[in-house]
């Protein structure tokens, strides 16, 4: 069954072989997707950029380009320049869309993302979560209320675990539960199978020139879903309830939804009892019994993410 889908996956990324690929933005997603280019793409020539400067590169990249010494190396404060000379630019969520060398590669096409790359290749169901507050907590209540049903699932994206090496891990039966930022969803053309709109509060917005593009960025997330999907909502947010108007998929308020938890619960304030809802529609979507899903309630105070 793997080696179906290394093949599968190898087929979908014939538009990069033989091609010029330029890893730009060296954090802990930069090297994620250096290793999986590595690995997947052998015929590729790589070359990765950062405006740190070489010699203060992290250990593991610095290992790794020792390794493989055939890989183009652009650091310091002109590090974009190298952009010029690739095919494809797998740009990190960290570097603004909005600077004028990076405008110019999209608008020829070269930009792209490894949240792009893991939607477009992705053998499973995804359940992605975003918010401006509370996505930590509300994706990792969701990825143990699945892993307690006993599913195969991972959990994956903004939390800290970069996406790309999950992609042969899984199969159609996977779930992965990807916290989601404005950045990682900006530019994607693919929405999650079940999508969750926690809030939208100006944020980030040294990073967007207007809050109207950080809200659009944020509706990557159901816009190009489809009738059976899923959208997870908050009808009491403006932003999100305008993103909803627009969706295709099918729609669930969560602060609508009723749930009682049974038992004793510890959980502290509104957005944990939110979160934990969450929980519970996603659970009953994937038909897990509400003895697992009850579990929430702990889980929600166990957390130890940030709200």
């Amino acid at each position: 069954k793997n080696r179906l889908l290394m093949l599968k996956l190898s087929m979908n990324l014939t538009k990069y072989k033989n091609k010029k690929i330029l890893i730009l933005g060296l954090g802990r997603e930069g090297l994620d997707s250096l290793r999986f280019f590595l690995k997947h793409c052998p015929d590729c020539k790589l070359g990765v950029a950062d405006m740190v400067e070489s010699d203060k590169f992290n250990p593991q990249i610095k290992d790794l380009l020792a390794e493989n010494r055939d890989i183009e190396i652009f650091s310091g404060e002109n590090y974009l320049t190298a952009m010029e000379n690739y095919d494809y630019i797998i740009k990190s969520p960290g570097i603004p869309f909005f600077l004028p060398k990076i405008e110019q590669a999209a608008a020829e096409n070269k930009i792209t993302s490894q949240s792009r790359i893991f939607f477009d290749n992705c053998p499973g169901k995804i359940i992605g979560v975003t918010g401006t507050k509370g996505k930590s907590t509300t994706a990792s209540i969701i990825y143990e209320i699945i892993k307690k049903s006993g599913k195969k699932v991972f959990l994956l994206g903004n939390i800290g675990i970069p996406m790309l090496s999950y992609l042969d891990a899984g199969d159609k039966e996977t779930f992965f539960v990807c916290e989601l930022s404005a950045h990682q969803l900006y530019g994607l053309s693919k929405s999650p199978h079940i999508a969750v709109i926690l809030n939208i509060y100006p944020e980030h917005l040294d990073y967007y020139r207007t809050y109207n593009e950080y809200i659009r960025a944020k509706a990557n997330i159901t816009i190009h879903q489809k009738e059976n999907d899923y959208l997870i909502y908050n009808s009491a947010n403006p932003e999100t309830l305008q993103i909803a108007d627009q969706s295709p998929a099918q729609k669930i308020a969560f602060n609508d939804y009723q749930w009682s938890f049974s038992g004793k619960t510890k959980l502290i304030g509104g957005f944990n009892l939110q979160n934990a809802k969450i929980g519970a529609i996603i659970g009953r979507l994937l038909m897990i019994p509400n003895k697992i899903i009850n579990e929430a309630k702990s889980l929600a105070t166990q957390n130890k993410f940030d709200e």
